[in-house]
């Protein structure tokens, strides 16, 4: 499996859509119509 890459994207102040990931039971965090980060918790 590759390793995980950097997030160069600052969301911090920005609105964005989380929702929980059904495929890997995970929260996803979506800015503007790109995925960012899958999360534990939020």
């Amino acid at each position: 499996m590759p390793a995980p890459r950097a997030l160069a994207i600052d969301t911090e102040g920005q609105r964005v859509k989380v929702y929980r990931n059904l495929q890997n039971s995970l929260f996803s965090v979506q800015f503007v119509r790109l995925v960012v980060a899958h999360l534990a918790t939020v």
